[in-house]
């Protein structure tokens, strides 16, 4: 160390790269949680489109005959997208140094929680999320 007090700005510089450098992995986790997410919501809403079951029967005998049939069956939703909504909420919360006890992020939370349970019906929806 110098007596000249060159030592302090290196040190301010070092701790202004190095807060750029964290702000910077900050952003990219919080750029990898979004996209994430807005699959997570793509996927969601596709697990609520009516599903197609087509069913073809081949008759054995002198005349063959081909029978389809197609059936459409409507979905609640696959409630594992929403738990992954779920997480890369709170993941965004601890980047963010948001607690999950305010007041908004529970509200947030209870919405979540009721699509889920209304997703899952009455037998799924008495058993906890589990944790990840």
């Amino acid at each position: 160390m110098t007596k000249g007090g060159g030592d302090g700005a290196i040190q301010r510089l070092w701790l202004k790269s190095s807060i750029r450098d964290f702000d910077s992995v900050k952003s990219e986790q919080l750029a990898k949680i979004d996209a994430v997410e807005r699959a997570a919501w793509q996927a969601w809403d596709g697990s609520l489109k009516p599903r197609e079951i087509t069913v073809q029967e081949v008759s054995d005998g002198e005349h063959q005959a081909k029978r389809v049939s197609i059936r459409r069956e409507q979905q609640g939703g696959d409630p594992r997208f929403l738990q992954i909504i779920q997480k890369c909420i709170d993941q965004r919360c601890d980047i963010l140094g948001i607690s999950t006890s305010t007041e908004a992020a529970k509200a947030l939370g209870t919405g979540l929680a009721a699509l889920l349970a209304q997703a899952q019906g009455p037998a799924e929806a008495a058993q906890p999320m589990a944790e990840a």
